[in-house]
């Protein structure tokens, strides 16, 4: 088995298609190890993807800025872009962008 990445999984349409598929075989592995892996790939996966929906949204321009100021504490905008009171909304969206764009 092969795991895909996040939005590129492999999908098996047809049933002939399906029917080519062979088990070969199964192992036991230590549930402690595998399970701890699994949970780790599916937190990067949600993490990966709501980032991912975030900056998708900054792009399309469908992210407010109520809901910037949601994720991103004033005193952050201030240390951002210092003077706030000269900065266009321009600017501040291009500077809120930056800083989703890096977070992790």
């Amino acid at each position: 088995m092969k795991l895909g990445n996040l939005g590129k999984q492999i999908v098996i349409k047809s049933k002939k298609t399906f029917g080519l598929l062979l088990f070969e075989n199964a192992e036991r592995v230590d549930g402690n190890i595998y399970f701890k892996k699994r949970m780790e790939r599916d937190d990067k996966a949600r993490k990966d993807y709501l980032k991912k929906e975030r900056l998708d949204k900054i792009d399309s321009g469908e992210l407010f800025l109520v809901e910037i100021l949601k994720h991103l504490p004033f005193s952050k905008i201030l240390e951002l872009y210092h003077p706030l009171h000269e900065a266009d909304i321009t600017k501040f969206f291009e500077v809120a962008k930056q800083h989703f764009t890096t977070k992790a």
